[in-house]
Parts: C-alpha cells; structure tokens; sequence
C-alpha cells in the first residue's frame, strides 16, 4: 500500500497578528496550549481526563532494551492500551530512514507487541498503518533512549525519526 507523509497536511495556518492594531487586538487571538485540543490535530484526549485509549511506542534501541521496558510502564499510566513496535535491532543513528530495497518482517512478541527488521521509521509507518490501522493510536512514544540526543546528534537519532515518522503520519508524537 501506498504511505503518502503530508507535513502540510497537519498543520493550519497561525492566526495572523495584526500589526497596526496594538497589543489589545492581538490579545484576543486563540492560544495553543497544553489544556486545549491541538491546533494543528485537533487531538485532545477521549474518556477519563488524562487517560488515553491507546497509545504507540517505539525505538531505536531494539525491542528488548531497557529503556523502552520502562517507557512501558509510564505509558501503561496513561493509556488504556500500550501497543509496541520497535525494531528487532538497535537502529541507532538511521534518522527517520524507511527501508526501500528489502522486505519487512514483522515478529509478535507479545500481546500488542511486536519487532520490525526495519527502522523506527518503519516501525511508526508500520504500526499506525497497518498494526492499529482500524484504531489508530492517539499519541506516540518514542524512546527511552541509551544514549544521549543533544545537538546536532538529534539530526541522525532514530529515536527522533521514529517521533517525526508519527508527527508526519498526523500522530502527536514525542
């Protein structure tokens, strides 16, 4: 199937500010903020405050690494459903990479969990796609990372290409 990502797709425009107006009209414009619906989504939480029904984790450590075992237990907090799709491998440092030239293979592991052959990329297009696609997730995770994402490092982390594998497919992702 075909995956099409639309960053310009998510995102309306920011409400203009109108500079001859003063401080007073541009008061009244509308906020994002955190105890609002998103903006750019629409997405606010379903249910009981605070309590989502499903939320989506990945990685670029491997589906066996320790901190995606205590992202798990944070996100089991927050949702009614955690579903895990990470990769089988460590995949630090591909970025937001998808894999073109070889197939995907994907291995249950567990109730709502399974490992890739692929990339966090994969992984994100692969569990809001295809795994959940009748019940898409409503946030996703994406680490806990081994090492460090500062700086310029962040550019190539596979932690943070999962997370904006997710924002780019219309999911809130961090």
């Amino acid at each position: 199937p075909d995956v099409h990502l639309r960053v310009d797709d998510l995102h309306a425009p920011s409400p203009p500010v109108r500079r001859d107006a003063g401080p007073a009209a541009n008061a009244a414009q509308p906020s994002l903020d955190a105890a609002g619906p998103s903006r750019q989504t629409g997405w606010e939480p379903e249910g009981e405050a605070g309590v989502l029904d499903r939320i989506l984790l990945t990685n670029d450590d491997g589906i066996d690494a320790p901190g995606l075992k205590v992202l798990e237990a944070i996100a089991a907090e927050l949702a009614r459903e955690v579903w895990v799709v990470a990769p089988e491998h460590d995949q630090s440092g591909v970025s937001h990479a998808i894999s073109l030239h070889h197939a995907l293979r994907v291995s249950q592991q567990g109730e709502r969990r399974f490992g890739i052959s692929g990339t966090p990329g994969d992984c994100a297009v692969m569990g809001i796609c295809h795994l959940m696609k009748d019940t898409p997730p409503q946030l996703l995770l994406s680490g806990v990372n081994r090492g460090l994402n500062l700086g310029m490092e962040t550019v190539f982390s596979g932690t943070v290409g999962g997370a904006m594998t997710g924002m780019m497919l219309g999911v809130p992702s961090m």
